[in-house]
């Protein structure tokens, strides 16, 4: 990423993807902020350009409609944008459990968490392998390494996310172009309250971690070309540990964490 200035982000009107957004303007970048909520996108980008030092903009735009990616690849075009980054932040997710989620909430999930991520790669990649320089961040989660009861579809499509972002990563190995994947814990962000997920409990607060030090760790992991980024402590020891604790107990503890709110937790 030495040499790549133009950054695109989705979901970047709020939470983690506004603070990347600040995070790669404070480093230098131009920076394109994606997001559905036209109004609180231009909050967003006026936020974003007051300690940036490049160009800002933003650009809305529901990333969950079929059509989604031609519409973006035709606005940046016909604004003369060429991104050499790309970060696949934009998500959804439903708490509870798999049979009970609303259509439209599997639907959109699907849509921006599976169709999406990949549909971006595969349209920006060929472009930055050709320049050889540029890559692309996936925002994932410490989710996408375990099933979770609970967030099923939610874990399995990160999960999806990991896996594609580790083998294009390889596949691309010498070519200037990074592929890594953000693999975070409890943010302090709306995203749980926005999924369905109850007040967290003690433990789930201590865990959580400031959006704007995510998107630090986030960017200098990148900027290392680290394929995989586990950032803080605690998360870098439940991701040891996810990989060696036995299946059984896992699926206890998470059922336990995100099925609170439908009576079944053990």
């Amino acid at each position: 990423m030495s040499t790549a200035r133009d950054v695109l982000i989705t979901g970047a009107s709020r939470g983690l993807g506004l603070a990347l957004a600040r995070e790669f303007a404070s480093r230098g970048h131009d920076v394109t902020l994606v997001a559905r909520d036209a109004g609180r996108l231009d909050q967003a980008v006026a936020s974003v350009r007051a300690s940036a030092q490049g160009r800002i903009a933003g650009l809305p735009l529901d990333m969950a409609a079929p059509d989604a990616v031609p519409r973006l690849a035709a606005a940046l075009a016909a604004a003369g944008n060429k991104p050499e980054v790309l970060v696949n932040n934009v998500a959804a997710a439903g708490v509870g459990a798999f049979a009970s989620q609303p259509a439209e909430r599997l639907a959109e999930t699907l849509a921006l968490n599976l169709r999406l991520p990949g549909e971006l790669a595969h349209h920006f990649l060929p472009g930055m392998i050709g320049r050889g320089r540029g890559g692309i961040l996936n925002v994932a989660s410490l989710a996408g390494v375990v099933p979770v009861p609970g967030l099923a579809l939610y874990s399995a499509s990160k999960h999806y996310l990991v896996a594609l972002s580790r083998a294009i990563a390889a596949e691309v190995a010498g070519t200037g172009v990074t592929v890594s994947v953000l693999l975070p814990g409890p943010i302090e962000t709306e995203f749980p309250a926005r999924a369905g997920q109850q007040a967290p409990n003690l433990l789930e607060r201590l865990r959580a971690m400031p959006p704007d030090i995510v998107a630090r760790v986030a960017y200098e992991g990148f900027a290392a070309g680290q394929t995989v980024i586990v950032p803080g402590l605690i998360n870098m020891v439940y991701y040891a540990g996810i990989r060696v604790l036995p299946p059984a107990l896992l699926m206890r503890g998470l059922r336990g964490t995100f099925m609170r709110g439908e009576g079944r937790t053990p």
